[in-house]
């Protein structure tokens, strides 16, 4: 099993303590990661990738991947996930115990904020390229564990909010799309520029 970073039946909050968010983003490349032997590399998700495991509806959610730290389950219908044109997107009511309480202050005041998930890859349902040295993964079907509320995420563009806040959700991915854009249109012209300084001075 690899992750990035029995269910018992769980006590609903009264108080509707819902977070939700992305815990992927298709085609978004994750930070460094090492595999077991020290060695770098990069992966992302194919749109798709988690389809078929959805369907077996055994997910959790946890606290940092710690199966002590148990907040709901696709089975208690605490904790919904979906697939959608963005991203593995999640909704999870908090459990009404003490944990549940400090985790949603924590996510309300920003001080957690990010998800990570825990997978297993099916045969033949990635593709691998090195370059320089250098792994890059593409996962195009993985059977989905859970996925943790964390602090310290592999995809940092994980995003987790207070309420079902999707359409809020969306609207950030628009802006976070735009501004890649924009920060790629001024390299690429910083990169012209400096190509026609060099031929100028030829």
């Amino acid at each position: 099993m690899e992750i990035r970073t029995g269910i018992s039946k769980i006590k609903v909050n009264k108080k509707d303590n819902k977070v939700s968010g992305y815990a992927i983003k298709w085609d978004s490349w994750s930070q460094a990661l090492c595999d077991d032997q020290g060695k770098t590399f990069y992966e992302r998700f194919r749109q798709g990738a988690f389809l078929e495991s959805l369907k077996n509806r055994n997910q959790k959610a946890l606290y940092k991947h710690d199966s002590n730290y148990l907040l709901g389950a696709v089975r208690d219908s605490t904790f919904t996930i979906r697939e959608d044109e963005i991203g593995l997107y999640f909704t999870l009511i908090l459990p009404d115990d003490e944990l549940g309480n400090i985790i949603h202050t924590e996510v309300k005041e920003g001080n957690l904020k990010h998800a990570s998930i825990s997978f297993l890859v099916d045969l033949e349902g990635e593709e691998r390229k090195l370059v320089s040295n250098t792994l890059y993964r593409t996962i195009k079907k993985a059977k989905l564990i859970e996925i943790s509320l964390v602090n310290h995420p592999a995809y940092l563009d994980s995003i987790v909010l207070d309420g079902d806040r999707k359409k809020n959700i969306k609207l950030l991915h628009q802006i976070d799309k735009a501004l890649s854009k924009s920060n790629t249109q001024k390299l690429i012209n910083k990169i012209n520029d400096t190509l026609q300084r060099y031929k100028g001075s030829e």
